[in-house]
């Protein structure tokens, strides 16, 4: 696996934020306390004591949130760091390769469907990479690669030349394809790779406990959903660049096939099947049905009601991509996950026990130096190594129908919510900063004035008399001053 993955690294940056605050506070609290044994000014070291802790409120609100949504990347790297450590014997590494083209999906498209797979390369050499700003209304900053001028190591190059970009928090990095080309690659789908990445999963002890496989379909175009199958309402739910996956679950040994997890709209709309009621092909290898436009894949063909019937799946049979070829993204380094369960029944048929007699899948292992970019793949979709089915187990439950339609996850509806959201965390940010400047500045100040207090104090010891009345005098005034600000 690239090792660029390994620097994603948010949550240090909110440790290295978190702890010189920490220390910040303490040295508060240690002179206040000090200041609050006069007697002569309790009113200056309590309101500067809350002022202290109420700044150090707001800071730690706001890094929670940071600390919410570095969550994934910090998970992916902790994942990736036992990855690396965890090297697998070349007689495992090829049962694991076997267990993955023995078991390579054939997934069947609806008759309508206009947007089809394509390889990354491919969607790479007809988009622009774009440096967008933040926020309620999203502006173009500048073109950072034009058409032509993409591929795996560039937009990687380009990923760490993002690190170094001053306020990169205001700003993020996306893809944006040329409209000619959102049909895919419709001609030669069956030359179009699937893209895998193997897990092993373990319980909380270290044991063993199952392989899980991500089957990755890569689509050039996400398209829009009509209102009750009908009603044309917009480009709703419509954005360039769609991954989408399959999770299939195999035992320790990778001998047994368990079951398989059809992911649909950000994966928790998906559902698991046992080996005894998944559909396979004649060969053995486990059949996904993909919707219309939205690209979710099910286990069956026909109607799936969604979001209060309005906005529904349909799969049927149409084309039908039977790849030839698998791209590992893994390679020798397979990452240990913790078990999050699974509702299968533990039924379990024998892994490509009937794919000797099928044409063989050409299995090739790809540095994926696209993996280590972190922007967005079209304005909406998050790159697939930040994305929670990539980084832990598959999700544990399935998502029933009831669920799927009177609590939707809506499709495209980060198109709503995100910018609102990149809003509220500019606003913060620079509220923020002002409490940071303020709290320097109101630091400096009684750093000055303490100074100031000690000095008059050290002269009131060495003196006596009329010199000490009046150094005394001027000691009350500055501190009467000092409590009225």
């Amino acid at each position: 696996m690239n090792r660029a993955l390994l620097e994603l690294h948010g949550a240090g940056q909110l440790r290295r934020g978190l702890l010189p605050l920490s220390r910040h506070l303490s040295h508060l609290q240690s002179v206040n306390s000090s200041y609050a044994q006069s007697c002569c000014y309790p009113k200056l070291a309590q309101s500067y004591m809350h002022a202290s802790c109420r700044a150090l409120q707001l800071r730690q609100a706001s890094h929670s949130s940071s600390s919410r949504h570095f969550h994934a990347r910090s998970q992916i790297a902790q994942n990736f760091q036992a990855a690396q450590a965890h090297t697998l014997s070349p007689t495992r590494l090829q049962t694991l390769h076997a267990a993955v083209a023995a078991n390579l999906p054939v997934f069947v498209f609806h008759p309508a469907e206009r947007y089809f797979p394509c390889t990354v390369e491919w969607f790479l050499q007809r988009c622009e990479l774009q440096l967008i700003r933040k926020g309620w209304k999203r502006s173009l900053l500048r073109v950072l690669c034009r058409q032509g001028e993409l591929d795996g190591n560039a937009l990687k190059a380009a990923q760490g030349q993002f690190n170094e970009e001053p306020d990169k928090k205001r700003k993020l990095m996306q893809l944006s394809l040329c409209p000619h080309a959102r049909a895919g690659q419709a001609d030669a789908i069956n030359q179009v790779p699937v893209y895998a990445h193997v897990k092993e999963v373990v319980d909380p002890q270290g044991k063993l406990e199952a392989v899980e496989i991500n089957y990755m379909k890569f689509l050039a175009f996400n398209g829009s959903y009509k209102l009750f199958d009908w009603i044309y309402i917009g480009e709703v739910g419509a954005h360039d660049g769609d991954w989408e996956h399959v999770t299939l679950r195999l035992t320790p040994d990778a001998g047994q096939v368990l079951g398989i997890y059809y992911s649909a709209h950000r994966h928790r709309d998906g559902r698991w099947v046992s080996a005894n009621d998944m559909p396979r092909t004649p060969d053995g290898r486990p059949l996904s049905y993909v919707a219309l436009n939205g690209h979710g894949s099910y286990p069956r063909a026909g109607f799936i009601p969604r979001i209060f019937l309005a906005f529904n799946d349909r799969t049927g049979q149409g084309q039908v991509w039977d790849p030839k070829e698998c791209v590992l993204v893994t390679q020798d380094a397979v990452p240990q996950v913790t078990s999050r369960g699974s509702e299968l029944d533990g039924s379990s048929y024998p892994s490509g026990h009937l794919a000797q007699n099928s044409p063989e899948v050409k299995l090739q292992q790809d540095p994926a130096a696209w993996l280590a970019y972190e922007g967005k793949w079209g304005s909406t979709v998050e790159a697939p190594a930040l994305q929670e089915w990539f980084a832990r187990a598959e999700h544990p439950v399935s998502r029933s129908w009831l669920a799927q339609v009177f609590f939707p996850l809506a499709p495209g509806i980060e198109s709503i919510w995100e910018p609102f959201q990149e809003e509220v965390e500019e606003r913060v940010q620079e509220v923020q900063r002002q409490i940071d400047e303020a709290m320097d500045d109101t630091w400096e100040t009684a750093e000055e004035w303490k100074r100031e207090v000690q000095h008059l104090q050290r002269r009131m010891e060495n003196t006596s008399g009329e010199v000490r009345q009046m150094l005394q005098k001027q000691l009350h005034q500055l501190l009467r001053q000092k409590d009225k600000s």
